[in-house]
Protein backbone atom coordinates (compact mmCIF):
# COMPACT_ATOMS: atom_id res chain seq x y z
CA UNK A 1 0.00 0.00 0.00
CA UNK A 2 1.28 3.43 -0.86
CA UNK A 3 -0.27 6.88 -0.88
CA UNK A 4 0.29 9.47 -3.58
CA UNK A 5 -0.77 13.09 -3.58
CA UNK A 6 -3.11 14.50 -6.19
CA UNK A 7 -1.67 17.26 -8.32
CA UNK A 8 -2.45 20.78 -7.17
CA UNK A 9 -4.43 22.82 -9.69
CA UNK A 10 -1.52 25.19 -10.28
CA UNK A 11 0.60 22.19 -11.33
CA UNK A 12 -1.74 21.07 -14.13
CA UNK A 13 -1.86 22.55 -17.64
CA UNK A 14 -4.51 21.40 -20.09
CA UNK A 15 -3.95 22.09 -23.78
CA UNK A 16 -7.50 22.99 -24.58
CA UNK A 17 -9.66 22.22 -27.58
CA UNK A 18 -13.20 23.69 -27.51
CA UNK A 19 -14.58 20.59 -29.24
CA UNK A 20 -13.95 18.46 -26.16
CA UNK A 21 -15.91 20.02 -23.32
CA UNK A 22 -16.24 16.66 -21.55
CA UNK A 23 -12.53 16.70 -20.83
CA UNK A 24 -12.82 20.02 -19.06
CA UNK A 25 -15.82 18.84 -17.08
CA UNK A 26 -13.74 16.01 -15.64
CA UNK A 27 -10.73 18.18 -14.94
CA UNK A 28 -12.91 20.73 -13.18
CA UNK A 29 -14.05 18.00 -10.83
CA UNK A 30 -10.64 16.51 -10.15
CA UNK A 31 -8.46 19.62 -10.04
CA UNK A 32 -10.69 22.72 -9.95
CA UNK A 33 -8.80 25.84 -10.93
CA UNK A 34 -6.29 24.12 -13.21
CA UNK A 35 -4.37 26.06 -15.87
CA UNK A 36 -5.48 25.84 -19.47
CA UNK A 37 -4.50 27.34 -22.78
CA UNK A 38 -6.19 27.04 -26.15
CA UNK A 39 -4.32 25.28 -28.90
CA UNK A 40 -4.85 28.39 -31.02
CA UNK A 41 -2.90 30.43 -28.46
CA UNK A 42 0.17 28.24 -28.27
CA UNK A 43 3.10 28.45 -30.66
CA UNK A 44 6.17 26.26 -30.82
CA UNK A 45 9.76 27.14 -31.54
CA UNK A 46 12.72 24.77 -31.22
CA UNK A 47 13.54 26.05 -27.76
CA UNK A 48 10.34 27.42 -26.23
CA UNK A 49 6.57 27.71 -26.23
CA UNK A 50 5.01 31.11 -26.57
CA UNK A 51 1.70 32.94 -26.86
CA UNK A 52 0.47 35.02 -29.85
CA UNK A 53 1.77 38.22 -28.26
CA UNK A 54 5.26 36.75 -28.18
CA UNK A 55 5.23 36.17 -24.43
CA UNK A 56 7.03 33.01 -23.41
CA UNK A 57 4.81 30.42 -21.73
CA UNK A 58 5.93 29.91 -18.15
CA UNK A 59 5.96 26.29 -17.06
CA UNK A 60 7.92 26.67 -13.84
CA UNK A 61 5.16 25.35 -11.59
CA UNK A 62 3.69 22.86 -14.06
CA UNK A 63 4.14 19.18 -13.24
CA UNK A 64 1.52 17.69 -15.56
CA UNK A 65 0.47 18.61 -19.10
CA UNK A 66 -2.64 16.96 -20.55
CA UNK A 67 -3.18 17.03 -24.31
CA UNK A 68 -6.69 17.47 -25.66
CA UNK A 69 -8.12 14.74 -27.90
CA UNK A 70 -7.85 15.12 -31.64
CA UNK A 71 -4.54 16.95 -31.75
CA UNK A 72 -2.78 16.92 -35.08
CA UNK A 73 -0.16 14.18 -34.88
CA UNK A 74 2.70 16.29 -36.24
CA UNK A 75 1.80 19.25 -34.05
CA UNK A 76 1.51 17.13 -30.92
CA UNK A 77 4.82 15.37 -31.39
CA UNK A 78 6.61 18.62 -32.20
CA UNK A 79 5.27 19.92 -28.91
CA UNK A 80 6.26 16.78 -27.02
CA UNK A 81 9.78 16.98 -28.44
CA UNK A 82 10.24 20.54 -27.14
CA UNK A 83 8.74 19.70 -23.75
CA UNK A 84 10.79 16.57 -23.20
CA UNK A 85 13.99 18.37 -24.12
CA UNK A 86 13.49 21.52 -22.06
CA UNK A 87 11.15 20.26 -19.33
CA UNK A 88 11.97 16.57 -18.82
CA UNK A 89 10.49 16.64 -15.31
CA UNK A 90 6.99 17.49 -16.55
CA UNK A 91 4.65 14.51 -16.87
CA UNK A 92 2.90 14.36 -20.26
CA UNK A 93 -0.40 12.59 -20.82
CA UNK A 94 -2.46 12.20 -23.96
CA UNK A 95 -6.24 11.85 -24.07
CA UNK A 96 -7.38 9.85 -27.08
CA UNK A 97 -11.10 9.30 -27.43
CA UNK A 98 -11.04 7.31 -30.66
CA UNK A 99 -10.10 3.76 -29.56
CA UNK A 100 -12.11 4.00 -26.35
CA UNK A 101 -15.17 5.96 -27.44
CA UNK A 102 -17.50 3.15 -26.39
CA UNK A 103 -16.23 3.29 -22.83
CA UNK A 104 -17.71 6.68 -21.96
CA UNK A 105 -20.81 7.31 -19.93
CA UNK A 106 -22.12 10.29 -17.99
CA UNK A 107 -19.21 12.48 -19.05
CA UNK A 108 -16.64 10.11 -17.58
CA UNK A 109 -13.34 9.95 -19.42
CA UNK A 110 -11.35 6.77 -19.51
CA UNK A 111 -7.88 8.28 -19.62
CA UNK A 112 -6.65 10.35 -16.72
CA UNK A 113 -3.71 8.14 -16.04
CA UNK A 114 -1.46 10.89 -14.72
CA UNK A 115 -4.00 12.09 -12.17
CA UNK A 116 -4.70 8.54 -11.13
CA UNK A 117 -1.05 7.55 -11.04
CA UNK A 118 -0.23 10.39 -8.66
CA UNK A 119 -3.26 10.27 -6.42
CA UNK A 120 -4.49 6.78 -5.74
CA UNK A 121 -3.76 4.32 -3.00
CA UNK A 122 -3.34 1.08 -4.89
CA UNK A 123 -3.26 -2.56 -3.94
CA UNK A 124 -1.31 -4.65 -6.42
CA UNK A 125 -3.25 -7.80 -7.22
CA UNK A 126 -2.00 -9.03 -10.60
CA UNK A 127 -4.73 -10.40 -12.84
CA UNK A 128 -7.32 -10.65 -10.08
CA UNK A 129 -9.88 -8.05 -11.01
CA UNK A 130 -11.29 -10.28 -13.76
CA UNK A 131 -13.58 -12.79 -12.16
CA UNK A 132 -14.36 -16.29 -13.44
CA UNK A 133 -16.06 -19.31 -11.86
CA UNK A 134 -12.82 -21.14 -11.13
CA UNK A 135 -11.07 -18.20 -9.48
CA UNK A 136 -14.09 -16.65 -7.78
CA UNK A 137 -13.53 -18.02 -4.29
CA UNK A 138 -9.79 -17.30 -4.30
CA UNK A 139 -10.26 -13.76 -5.59
CA UNK A 140 -12.94 -13.02 -3.03
CA UNK A 141 -10.69 -14.15 -0.19
CA UNK A 142 -7.76 -12.13 -1.51
CA UNK A 143 -9.86 -8.99 -1.69
CA UNK A 144 -11.25 -9.46 1.79
CA UNK A 145 -7.79 -9.85 3.28
CA UNK A 146 -5.81 -7.21 1.43
CA UNK A 147 -8.21 -4.66 -0.02
CA UNK A 148 -11.20 -4.28 2.25
CA UNK A 149 -9.19 -3.23 5.34
CA UNK A 150 -7.79 -0.32 3.34
CA UNK A 151 -10.62 0.86 1.10
CA UNK A 152 -14.21 1.67 2.00
CA UNK A 153 -15.26 0.44 -1.45
CA UNK A 154 -13.75 -1.69 -4.17
CA UNK A 155 -14.41 -1.35 -7.87
CA UNK A 156 -14.84 -4.49 -9.90
CA UNK A 157 -15.15 -4.99 -13.64
CA UNK A 158 -17.03 -8.14 -14.59
CA UNK A 159 -17.18 -10.32 -17.69
CA UNK A 160 -13.88 -10.45 -19.50
CA UNK A 161 -11.08 -7.92 -19.41
CA UNK A 162 -10.29 -4.41 -20.54
CA UNK A 163 -12.83 -3.16 -23.11
CA UNK A 164 -15.35 -5.94 -22.60
CA UNK A 165 -15.43 -5.53 -18.86
CA UNK A 166 -15.88 -1.79 -19.06
CA UNK A 167 -18.58 -1.81 -21.69
CA UNK A 168 -20.60 -4.54 -19.98
CA UNK A 169 -20.20 -3.33 -16.43
CA UNK A 170 -23.65 -1.73 -16.24
CA UNK A 171 -25.66 -4.79 -17.19
CA UNK A 172 -23.54 -7.76 -16.19
CA UNK A 173 -25.22 -9.95 -13.55
CA UNK A 174 -21.79 -11.09 -12.38
CA UNK A 175 -21.12 -7.54 -11.27
CA UNK A 176 -23.92 -7.58 -8.71
CA UNK A 177 -22.96 -11.08 -7.60
CA UNK A 178 -19.45 -9.85 -7.00
CA UNK A 179 -20.67 -6.84 -5.01
CA UNK A 180 -22.88 -9.00 -2.86
CA UNK A 181 -19.97 -11.26 -1.96
CA UNK A 182 -17.11 -8.76 -1.69
CA UNK A 183 -18.97 -5.86 -0.14
CA UNK A 184 -20.89 -7.87 2.40
CA UNK A 185 -19.99 -5.51 5.22
CA UNK A 186 -22.13 -3.78 7.80
CA UNK A 187 -23.83 -0.64 6.56
CA UNK A 188 -23.07 -1.20 2.89
CA UNK A 189 -25.93 -1.91 0.50
CA UNK A 190 -24.42 -2.79 -2.87
CA UNK A 191 -27.60 -1.93 -4.75
CA UNK A 192 -28.13 1.36 -2.96
CA UNK A 193 -24.50 2.33 -3.55
CA UNK A 194 -24.35 1.05 -7.09
CA UNK A 195 -23.95 4.61 -8.41
CA UNK A 196 -20.46 4.66 -6.94
CA UNK A 197 -19.43 2.19 -9.57
CA UNK A 198 -20.39 4.63 -12.31
CA UNK A 199 -17.49 6.85 -11.26
CA UNK A 200 -14.96 4.51 -12.82
CA UNK A 201 -12.03 5.99 -14.68
CA UNK A 202 -10.19 3.54 -16.89
CA UNK A 203 -6.52 4.22 -17.39
CA UNK A 204 -4.78 2.33 -20.18
CA UNK A 205 -1.15 2.80 -19.23
CA UNK A 206 1.49 0.41 -17.91
CA UNK A 207 -0.98 -0.79 -15.32
CA UNK A 208 -4.75 -0.90 -15.31
CA UNK A 209 -6.38 1.07 -12.52
CA UNK A 210 -9.94 0.78 -11.32
CA UNK A 211 -10.87 3.92 -9.44
CA UNK A 212 -13.77 5.04 -7.26
CA UNK A 213 -14.49 8.74 -6.89
CA UNK A 214 -17.24 10.50 -4.96
CA UNK A 215 -17.97 14.08 -6.01
CA UNK A 216 -14.65 14.30 -7.75
CA UNK A 217 -12.61 12.98 -4.82
CA UNK A 218 -10.83 9.71 -5.48
CA UNK A 219 -11.35 7.51 -2.44
CA UNK A 220 -10.05 4.14 -3.55
CA UNK A 221 -9.16 1.76 -6.31
CA UNK A 222 -7.12 -1.17 -7.39
CA UNK A 223 -4.37 -1.88 -9.87
CA UNK A 224 -3.66 -4.74 -12.24
CA UNK A 225 0.00 -5.06 -13.12
CA UNK A 226 0.75 -5.57 -16.79
CA UNK A 227 3.94 -6.23 -18.69
CA UNK A 228 2.63 -4.29 -21.66
CA UNK A 229 4.04 -0.81 -22.07
CA UNK A 230 2.12 2.06 -23.60
CA UNK A 231 3.60 5.16 -25.10
CA UNK A 232 2.00 8.56 -24.81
Amino acid sequence: MHTKKLFDAKEVLFLQDPKYQDTENILNRLVPGYNKISLTELFISPDKLYKPNGESLSLEEIKLIIFAPGLNYTYKHSLIKVLKHHYPEILLRNIDTVPYSNWHWENKFELFSALIHKSVETVKLPQTYVINPQASKEITQQFRESVMPNFPFVLKAALGSQGKSVKKINNAPEFNIFLDSILNIEGFDSKRNYYLMQEMIYSPMRSDYRIIAIQGKIIGGMERISNKKRRI
